[in-house]
């Protein structure tokens, strides 16, 4: 609670260009997805360390869509962080469609399958059904995703799509 209370306060700052917070909790979902919600509005920060910080798939998936939306990080450390291979696969993705080189370290990252939940969405995969709540940034995360998914790929994509549940 104190980390996602830590990244709410860094909203609006305009000022900071490196951040350290290795080994501080910041992987719990309500602290990433501040974080990551800082992220796509920062234009200052050239740096993050959120090292051994315990950032799960669903977390990694967030910060590799903030990226997207960021263009001044050029360096992001996760190391020791237990990514997965959908995270891991996320944030390489977006390394490799970015113009612009940026550094990110995932050392002694865990790529294997989770053993704690569902498995999270993944792009390559997007099959099922999804019950998604847009003020969550992972579930809006999704949510986009599949939109340009059916952009991209066209045909029929949406089927018995519901909004509030009508």
């Amino acid at each position: 609670e104190e980390a996602a209370a830590v990244a709410r306060s860094l909203l609006g700052n305009e000022v900071l260009t490196t951040i350290n917070l290795a080994w501080n909790h910041f992987g719990y979902d309500p602290a990433i997805f501040a974080l990551a919600k800082f992220l796509t509005e920062s234009y200052c920060l050239n740096s993050l360390d959120i090292s051994f910080n315990k950032v799960k798939e669903r977390g990694s998936i967030c910060m590799a869509d903030a990226l997207k939306q960021n263009s001044n990080l050029k360096s992001l450390n996760m190391d020791g962080n237990p990514v997965g291979p959908t995270g891991g696969r996320a944030l390489l993705k977006m390394i490799a469609s970015e113009g612009n080189m940026r550094n990110i370290s995932m050392d002694s990252c865990n790529f294997e399958m989770p053993d704690d939940g569902p498995i999270p969405f993944d792009v390559n995969e997007p099959n099922g059904f999804y019950k998604l709540d847009l003020s969550v940034p992972y579930d809006r995360m999704i949510a986009t995703s599949l939109q340009e998914l059916a952009y991209t790929q066209g045909g029929e994509c949406w089927r018995g799509e519901k909004l509030n549940g009508e």
